[in-house]
């Protein structure tokens, strides 16, 4: 997949202009760049909302100025980190791996721990701004074995039931998922990915709904978090750790 979208990136425009927007929109703002580096010093304590993004892609850059203006209508939110990774520099390479970003933009928040998908699929200024503010389910930290009192009794039950797993049955059961999501892939034909320069939200929808089913089914989130917890190392292919 990845891949493919590094060679549609010539359709979609040109990566020096967009570069220069996208730098554009870091000057005196309240988004902060991550990288394998700064993560854990500079999102300690933090709920963080993270932009990953291709320097090259149109879609990266109309997401950054609005990413930058919400930053900067809550800087008075402590709790929060506006955060952005380039996914095409070497020093994000673990962040944009182990996060799965190889459609952009992709957005994650949640615990610096282990951070879950946006699954929304509207990025407008007042629909993210809503999703941050929501009275009840805004912005917050995610169920996971640190935050017991964000699970609700689902969550708990399959949480128990990772947690009592021998490592090696969670690391078989992740296996088995990956291969389900490699048959997502498979499922959509090269008309489908030359097409996606001139629909590339129908496409990025259709790959995520797909994705998301899978994930709510089998716990995904939760089943990682409890790897996590267990000292397992989840990397993409073609890394030596546990796979996804």
């Amino acid at each position: 997949m990845k891949k493919a979208l590094t060679l549609l990136a010539s359709l979609l425009i040109t990566a020096t202009s967009l570069g220069d927007d996208i730098d554009s929109s870091k000057k005196n703002s309240n988004v902060v760049n991550l990288t394998d580096n700064n993560y854990l010093e500079v999102t300690n304590d933090k709920i963080l909302f993270v932009r990953f993004y291709a320097p090259w892609c149109e879609f990266s850059a109309a997401l950054g100025q609005t990413w930058k203006k919400i930053a900067d209508d809550l800087a008075h939110r402590d709790d929060i980190l506006f955060c952005d990774v380039d996914c095409f520099v070497d020093e994000t390479e673990g962040l944009c791996d182990t996060n799965n970003a190889e459609v952009y933009p992709t957005i994650r928040y949640g615990s610096p721990e282990f951070l879950k998908h946006y699954a929304l699929g509207l990025r407008s200024y007042e629909t993210l701004m809503e999703f941050v503010t929501a009275e009840e389910k805004g912005l917050d930290y995610t169920c996971s074995p640190n935050h017991l009192d964000k699970c609700s009794s689902e969550e708990k039950s399959a949480l128990d039931k990772f947690l009592v797993t021998p490592e090696e049955d969670l690391v078989e059961k992740l296996k088995e998922l990956s291969d389900r999501f490699n048959k997502i892939d498979e499922d959509f034909d090269d008309t489908e990915v030359e097409e996606f320069a001139v629909r590339n939200m129908a496409f990025r929808a259709k790959v995520e709904k797909a994705t998301k089913a899978i994930e709510k089914k089998y716990d995904l989130d939760l089943l990682l978090e409890v790897l996590q917890v267990k000292g397992v190392t989840v990397k993409r292919k073609g890394e030596d750790q546990d796979e996804l």
